[in-house]
Order: structure tokens, then sequence, then C-alpha cells
């Protein structure tokens, strides 16, 4: 089978820019891109970033707020969501339904752009390059050490609830239908079904904090001052619901909560 690619000559939104070497494909599957692991393994050093094959736009990038704000209605913000209706409601930014910005929009929709203007070129040339570029400044905005081992373990997810499912499911994988896992009864519902489809009803141990331990966290919260570190508090006590429902099934004591049976 003779493999060949449609050359078209006409004036297209993606520019073309400098692109990798030819000599071969280096990197997963058919892409004339280099090695996405060499590109991981890069230091800082040696690492060129890769220029985006479109114009940057005129979109401002808000500054960061120094202080917790409700991000969409903060004054200080407003403007990053000029297409956000607020003539009629007031939105409150929730992680599950969150709008995106301005910045975000204007730079997804000249990808998008890029794509659609030359798809081979797209898939064969950028894609990859842009992934890893992608993957090494999440590592340089969370990490303030050991950004080379975290590097060679991070993955780029679609969402959270993908990447927790791919987590869960991993874990009952490896470990097999024995194994048991322990959530907060206060954590996300769609991870509460991921554990009770993965490790069963019996084997999907939910902490009862809400009723035992949020309590004591607000009272923590309430009488913090400087001579006591809240936050190291709140562990203790995130810690102290963990230990009490761990020693509730080994003494094979009943719990009030259904969840703890067995």
């Amino acid at each position: 089978m003779i493999r060949c690619k449609l050359l078209h000559r006409s004036p297209m939104p993606c520019r073309i820019i400098r692109t990798l070497s030819t000599d071969g494909y280096k990197s997963i599957g058919s892409f004339h891109s280099d090695n996405v692991e060499e590109l991981m393994r890069l230091s800082d050093e040696d690492y060129i970033a890769p220029e985006l094959p479109f114009e940057k736009g005129s979109v401002k990038i808000p500054t960061r707020s120094p202080v917790a704000a409700p991000f969409a209605n903060s004054g200080r913000f407003s403007d990053s969501y000029s297409h956000l209706d607020r003539s009629q409601w007031s939105f409150l930014n929730h992680g599950a339904f969150g709008l995106a910005t301005d910045v975000g929009l204007s730079r997804a929709h000249s990808w998008r752009m890029c794509l659609e203007s030359q798809p081979l070129r797209y898939f064969d040339r950028y894609l990859l390059n842009h992934l890893a570029h992608s993957a090494r400044s999440l590592v340089d905005f969370v990490a303030t050490e050991n950004k080379d081992k975290m590097r060679e373990s991070i993955a780029l997810m679609s969402n959270v609830t993908g990447g927790m499912n791919a987590v869960i499911g991993g874990h009952a994988r490896f470990h097999g239908n024995s194994s048991k896992v322990f959530s907060f009864d206060i954590n996300y519902g769609s991870n509460k079904k991921m554990c009770q489809t993965y490790h069963g009803q019996e084997n999907a141990i939910e902490i009862p904090f809400e009723e035992d331990f949020l309590p004591l966290l607000r009272k923590i919260q309430s009488s913090s001052n400087e001579d006591n570190d809240y936050h190291l508090q709140a562990t203790d006590v995130f810690l102290s619901a963990f230990d009490s429902t761990i020693q509730n099934l080994i003494r094979g004591g009943k719990h009030s909560k259904p969840s703890l049976a067995g």
C-alpha cells in the first residue's frame, strides 16, 4: 500500500512554523514529531518550547487575586468573563459546571481553526509536542522540587472525573475484588459511585465525617488564632476520622453508618 499526503497550497488560518525533523517516525505511532518521553526528560536548560502555530491574540490574561474570592463574580475578574450573562444571573463558579475564561475560549478557538485548516499537519507535527509542553508547564506550576521525577509520572486528563475513574478502577484491578477503598461521606458523588462499582458495596467504605467530625472541624475553625495552626489541626481531624473507621473495622464492631457494616 502506498501512503500519500494531500498538499494544499491555499492560504490557511494556521500559519506554518519551523517543523521538526522528518527523518522518520520518532514518537508514538506514525507521527513526525519528537519522542514525547524524551521531551519530558529534558532539563529546563536543554528544553526548547514549541512555537504556537497561530498568533496569540489580544485577549488580556488576568492577574491572580492574592486572597480567595468568588472568582466569576469578583469585580477584579469580571472582564475575564465577558460572555457571561450577568443581567439576570449571579453565577457561582462550580467545579462541575464552571465556565471558561475569555482567554481560554480564544485559545481553544485558535487551536480548533488550526486543526480544521489542516488536520494532518495538526496531528502529525504539532499535537504531541504541545501536549508535552502543556505537561511540562503543569509540573512547573505545581512543583517546587523534584520536577524531573514528577515529569516522568504526570498524565494529562480530559477532566477530574476521568482521572479519578482511572485511579479507582486501576486500584481495584491491581489489588483484586477483596481490596477495600475508603472515602469520606462528604466525597463527590461520582467518586462514591466509582468506588462502589469497582470494589463492591461491602468493600467501598465511607468514613462518617459529616455527622461525627465536621462539627469538631467547625469548632476548631471558629476558635483558631495566630497561636493555633488551623490547617495542621484540620489535618489531625481528618486523620482521626480515618483511623476511627479502620479501628471500627478491625474490632468488628457495628457502626451507626450502614456503609461500615461488615
